[in-house]
């Protein structure tokens, strides 16, 4: 017996070098799904259809039964993936069999890996049609416990071309003796996220895009006071009189300091914050860690991945040195912050060189203030600290070479263009300048001193890269590096993104040549711009010549990133300075917006491995056509130029300033002071004294930031499910096993998508048989919205979902009774199962549409992929503007309701403005501000993805703007500053209409006060008024009666008045407001078919004519507009559900009491003080109090108390009256305490029903006890 034992082992060999567990599911691919195999999904850097086909074959004759297959028209990084459970350091072994044509050698070729890992299997490009055998050994980490098999065609930083077959992949431990060749499997030890993880998908930083939208909007603010600064005529106080103040001697240099120190301190923030790009922060900080470790003259050595010239990388060399020395690991936040450090620093230093530029032409605090235009623009910021980029170093490097070539200083010139090309290759684009500065100059010693330094730069900087190797390689890694991206663009948004072409080979043909050629075109009317400018101005247009080809080369040229218009920014500022020109700095203000509209939204969706903008994109169109017309203004200027025109709009003075206008005394118009409809002296309330800007605006920046707290916080989840499952009749369900066995569960949740029918959940306790189903009906009132389908705690194993065809589900989950999605062994790459991270674990309004969001953000997501819309009872505007949300931030809560969360920020400054313009008080400004933040419904309306806020704004707008007409449209004065506020009130009126039709009742009110206006005028110079018969009859005596009187021609031109007034009423007020009405409607005019014509755009009209004049129907929140003021019935929009014992979350509409119930006597008083006293300012609210409320009366469709919002602002505006007027009743000081006190109540009561006023869970006992008021006030069940 021993002796057959020991023959057995004989024969059996040694023991197996690993164990036979599998850890691969479905690795020979035989079970399927939906056809695709069952255990894999779908990965790439560019998941696109039309770039890779990913599909599952079935072998013949000696090939595998079955295997997949990934087929790469164009370059493209695709894989299969799948996420394989494993122990922490551990060895493995993966192998598979691949088979590889029409692969490209020299690239990553087609492999196995493991994601975010930089080591490969040995490629294969070619096999000839035979199978290779191919195997990776790696050990995972000490604390890893998953990692995701790739099988790959193409890698990172590595994209190609062909097809690639993969099967019988294999994943299994190796207990023997450690391979010799095993690599790294931990992703951790390399970077997280380099091998392009699209499956892992760390969501982007929440504060991303707000941070970019207040940064916007608070450089509009910034170039606002540096305009008025620079070009007002009225800078007699304010921050803009301050900037132009010189400051006193020794303090000169203060203020660059200043705004250089703030520059730095922010970018200091912010930058920790987020790692940045994922592939540019990744590449930074592997490329230092590489450099310092292999050296200089190592670093291009193995292949590696490396598009960026020599020149970086002295500079990664220090960042590798430093990272090593302070023991900084990838990611920390010390080591985010050196990567970024460089870039930082070249803000900075851009900054200075700008403020130098400024300080002899615009005074130490213009030019501090103008350099702070750059150091705080957004577009700048973003880009270094938080892209991580290093675009502002070539910038720096550009200038400074600019700043030589102005000087003369050529050589210096050269050098600088030497050191910038060889930092990124795009700085190529401006050595055409240092060949236009040459010209300029008759001496060859300047031509050979520029030469010289320029080689000489170049080869200097070269030779520790250049030992050991052959002379021509540095051509040849450049020409690799423009090859790499053969796309007409890569998210930039120029004229390729318009026609649709990002991410498309420049080998398509477009209007009979290829784009590659039209890119050369493209280029070449940059040099050709560039040069007519030099030739006209010569080294004083060098600035102007580099913003030209920087802005361009980005439009016209093909291979563009979104961040390469970025050096286009700091020379627009340059040639501005250097020319006075207005029309320079409005081109700077508007590229600094749309590059950060371009720049934040691709960074976003970068972070969250969504690399390409869809062609069609509405942002895309939309900055794309933005940044052509800056081309073409641009353009306009330069042809100005070679005619001989100036485009400069300040005149210069002696010692080379720029002399700013002067502000002329101020004057009172002819005929204002004895304007029949103003009282002959200021009220009492009405300011006397100027303050700065600053100051009056400050208070108003502080409300907002106020009401933005109270607005955005928990608005609404930044994400939601985006992949689809529509069930068809060959594949209408799909069933999921629970990981770890039977267990018990809570319920299941269901992401409705736009579609009809029923779905169907069935359980399983051992996995094969399933129960009788539960259904869920999904319609119209379904979409966007999260449905609970509840087990009650049963034990489970598997879970099948059935639908009929019609449905739409993007996600499913699983939730146990701890309110976690529990974890399911295997989706079959269903895309059903596909976002479980994105699960709640119940219903809310966080994560769902709620009241008519299911008809208005639906409608917007329609418009925005061209489907037939759904809402069609309303004009489009409101829809188009929340299109616009879902376009920057996504189809998910946050997204639909953004913009009108900003609209409803947007209403302060709004109240504020015509407050102020009404009463010429500060005081009625900030209580009109005040208390349109402390009513309750602008809050609940804002925070709904519906429209109402949006009209109401406009309809505020537009009053604001005709009162401004009002105030200008008096006998003697000039009629166009009237007519100019006069259209923008058309407009805002257009605007309005085109949200609501309650837009169209302000037009009522508006027309009575444009022809009582119009009235008042011609009345006023019949009995003679100043300026017609008193002012003409004195010239008439000057000229001794002469030829024909003065006078008369006064009289006759103002005669003429009424009917050119009437005729602007007809073009601003009917014929725009018709052109912009038209306008909402191409959405609907763009979805494809028959039924979208001009034609159908009118019938729409009767059909909502018909709609809202015949609705019969009833609501248990209905009420009627007798009951609104007085908050009979507010509407409830919201309940939560799956609370705790004794918990609610509600939302419902309603006023704030004491600001709707003391607007009553308000109003009254209101009504009777503009009788007696015509005042203007009263006539104007108690005119559009009735124009939005009286039109309700005579309505008898179904109404809610929604319907009251527009009349609110003027109903707060009579309030703002009486507190205004308390001074007169009784002391100054009781008049405070008064107003003190009414503001506070109000702030109180908004702290005290915010919880029901945004779906927060408060305990029922406290709502049952302090918010329910009244029997009909319903809120909770």
């Amino acid at each position: 017996m021993a002796i057959l034992l020991v023959a057995i082992m004989a024969l059996a060999g040694r023991p197996p070098a690993y164990a036979a567990t599998e850890l691969i599911v479905n690795g020979s691919f035989e079970a399927s799904q939906d056809g695709l195999p069952q255990g894999w999904t779908k990965d790439g850097y560019k998941l696109d259809e039309s770039v890779t086909a990913w599909t599952l074959e079935q072998g013949s004759g000696s090939d595998p039964a079955h295997y997949v297959r990934v087929a790469s028209q164009q370059p493209n990084d695709a894989r299969w993936l799948q996420k394989v459970a494993v122990k922490p350091d551990t060895l493995y072994k993966l192998s598979g069999m691949i088979r590889a044509s029409g692969v490209p050698s020299g690239s990553a070729g087609a492999n196995l890996s493991v994601l975010g890992v930089l080591d490969t299997s040995a490629p294969a490009f070619d096999t000839a049609g035979v199978w290779q055998q191919v195997e990776l050994y790696g050990r995972t980490g000490p604390e890893q416990q998953e990692l995701d098999v790739a099988l790959r065609l193409g890698g990172y930083g590595s994209e190609t071309t062909g097809t690639a077959d993969f099967a019988a992949v294999s994943l299994v431990e190796v207990e023997g003796e450690a391979a010799a060749n095993a690599v790294s499997f931990d992703p951790s030890t390399v970077a997280p996220g380099s091998g392009g993880d699209s499956s892992a998908g760390a969501g982007a930083p929440g504060f991303l895009m707000p941070l970019a939208i207040i940064g916007g909007i608070a450089f509009a603010a910034a170039l606002y006071i540096g305009w008025s600064a620079i070009f007002g005529r009225r800078v007699s106080a304010g921050l803009a009189a301050e900037l132009r103040r010189q400051p006193e001697p020794g303090r000169s240099g203060r203020a660059i300091w200043l705004v250089l120190g703030a520059g730095l301190l922010l970018r200091l923030l912010l930058a920790p914050t987020m790692q940045g790009h994922p592939v540019d922060y990744t590449d930074f900080s592997l490329w230092a860690q590489r450099a310092y470790e292999t050296g200089l003259n190592g670093f291009f050595e193995d292949g590696v991945f490396a598009d960026y010239p020599p020149g970086y990388i002295y500079v990664l060399w220090v960042l590798g040195m430093l990272k090593s020395a302070l023991g900084l690991g990838f990611g920390a936040g010390p080591e985010i912050l050196l990567v970024k450090l460089p870039a930082l620093l070249a803000d900075l230093a851009a900054g200075w060189l700008l403020y130098d530029l400024a300080r002899r032409r615009f005074g130490t605090r213009l030019s501090a203030f103008l350099a702070a235009l750059y150091v705080f623009s957004p577009a700048v910021w973003l880009d270094s600290a938080l892209w991580a980029q290093v675009d502002s170093v070539m910038t720096l490097l550009v200038l400074l070479a600019v700043r030589a070539l102005t000087s003369s200083r050529y050589a210096s010139g050269a050098a600088w263009l030497a050191v910038a090309v060889l930092v990124k290759p795009q700085a190529v684009l401006f050595l055409p300048l240092l060949l236009f500065a040459l010209l300029s100059s008759r001496r060859p010693a300047d031509w050979l001193k520029a030469a010289g330094a320029g080689i000489g730069s170049a080869l200097l900087l070269l030779l520790p890269f250049a030992i050991g190797r052959e002379p021509g390689w540095i051509i040849e890694h450049y020409g690799n590096m423009f090859a790499s991206y053969p796309y007409a663009t890569l998210n930039a948004f120029n004229l390729y993104g318009l026609l649709g072409y990002n991410g498309i080979e420049t080998t398509r043909t477009w209007l009979g040549l290829e784009l590659s050629a039209w890119g050369n075109v493209g280029a070449l009317a940059a040099l050709v711009a560039m040069g007519l400018i030099c030739w006209k101005k010569g080294r004083e247009g060098l600035y102007l010549a580099a913003f030209a080809g920087a802005l361009l080369v980005f439009l016209l040229k093909t291979g563009m990133h979104e961040r390469y218009l970025y050096p286009a920014l700091a020379f627009a500022l340059a040639a501005f300075i250097v020319s006075g020109s207005k029309r320079l700095l409005a081109l700077y203000g508007a590229l600094t917006l749309t590059v950060l509209a371009n720049t934040a939204p691709v960074l976003r969706d970068a972070i969250e491995q969504s690399f390409y903008r869809a062609n069609g994109d509405g942002l895309m169109v939309t900055v794309s056509l933005l940044q052509l017309l800056a081309g073409a203004a641009l353009v306009h200027l330069v042809v100005q130029l070679v005619r001989g025109r100036s485009y400069g709009s300040l005149a210069l003075a002696a010692g080379g300033a720029w002399k700013l206008p002067d502000a002329p005394a101020p004057q009172r118009a002819a005929g204002s002071a004895a304007s029949a409809n103003e009282p002959s002296g200021p009220e009492p309330y009405e300011d006397t004294t100027r303050i700065s800007r600053r100051k009056e605006w400050l208070p108003i920046a502080g409300l907002v930031a106020v009401y933005a707290i109270l607005m955005f916080w928990q608005l609404g989840d930044a994400k939601a499910p985006s992949t689809p499952w529509a069930p068809t009749q060959a594949s209408h369900e799909v069933t999921v096993q629970l990981e770890g066995g039977p267990q018990p569960a809570d319920h299941v949740m269901l992401y409705a998508g736009i579609g009809s029918g029923t779905v169907q959940v069935a359980l399983s306790a051992d996995g094969t048989t399933f129960g009788a189903p539960a259904e869920q009906k999904l319609d119209g009132g379904t979409v966007f919205q999260w449905k609970s389908i509840g087990i009650g705690g049963q034990t489970i194993q598997a879970v099948r979902i059935t639908g009929t065809p019609g449905v739409v589900l993007y996600e499913a989950g699983v939730i146990d009774a701890d309110g976690r999605t529990m974890p399911l062994l295997d989706t079959g790459g269903s895309p059903l199962f596909d976002e479980q991270s994105l699960v709640p674990a119940k219903p809310s309004y966080k994560n769902s549409m709620y009241f008519d969001e299911i008809y208005h953000a639906r409608t917007a997501f329609e418009h925005l992929h061209r489907i037939e819309p759904y809402e069609t009872t309303h004009p489009p505007l409101g829809k188009v503007i929340i299109m616009a949300g879902v376009s920057i931030f996504g189809m998910n809560p946050f997204g639909w309701r953004v913009m009108g969360g900003l609209a409803g920020l947007l209403l302060i400054p709004a109240m504020y403005a015509l407050a102020r313009g009404l009463f010429n008080s500060r005081k009625a400004g900030l209580l009109a501000a005040s208390l349109i933040l402390l009513d309750f419904m602008p809050l609940v309306q804002s925070r709904i993805g519906t429209v109402d806020t949006y009209a109401v704004l406009f309809i505020l707008l537009s009053y604001h703007f005709m009162n401004r007409f009002l105030q200008r449209n008096v006998v003697g004065a000039r009629l166009w500053p009237a007519l100019q506020a006069f259209a923008l009130s058309g407009v805002f009126f257009g605007l309005g209409a085109s949200v609501k039709w309650v837009g169209v009742y302000s037009g009522a009110g508006l027309a009575v006060l444009f022809f009582g206006s119009i009235y008042r005028r011609w009345k006023a110079s019949r009995e003679g008024a100043p300026g017609v018969s008193g002012a003409s009859r004195g010239a008439d005596a000057a000229r001794g009666g002469a030829g024909i009187p003065r006078g008369a021609e006064a009289a006759a031109a103002e005669s003429r008045v009424p009917a050119k007034l009437i005729g602007a009423g007809f073009l601003f007020f009917v014929a725009v407001p018709a052109v912009v009405y038209a306008l909402t409607y191409i959405p609907f005019m763009l979805v494809p078919g028959p039924g979208h014509g001009l034609r159908n755009v009118i019938e729409f009209q009767k059909f909502m004519y018909d709609y809202h004049s015949k609705l019969v129907a009833t609501h248990p929140f209905a009420s009627t507009w007798w009951e609104w003021p007085i908050i009979r019935r507010p509407i409830w929009y919201y309940g939560g559900s799956g609370l705790a014992e004794g918990q609610i979350a509600s939302i419902m509409s309603l006023g704030n009491p004491l600001i709707w119930w003391a607007g009553i006597p308000c109003a009254l008083a209101a009504f009777a003080a503009a009788w007696k006293r015509r005042s203007r300012a009263l006539l104007v609210i108690t005119i559009g109090l009735l124009s939005q409320y009286l039109p309700w009366v005579g309505i008898p469709r179904l109404t809610f108390i929604y319907h009251y919002y527009a009349t609110v602002p003027f109903l707060i505006l009579c309030i703002v009256y009486v507190l205004i007027r308390l001074p007169e009743k009784m002391d100054r000081s009781s008049a405070n305490l008064a107003t003190g006190l009414y503001v506070g109540i109000a702030a109180a009561l908004l702290a005290m029903f915010y919880p029901v006023l945004t779906g927060l869970t408060i305990s029922r006992s406290y709502a049952e006890h302090f918010l329910k008021w009244f029997g009909s006030w319903t809120f909770f069940s």
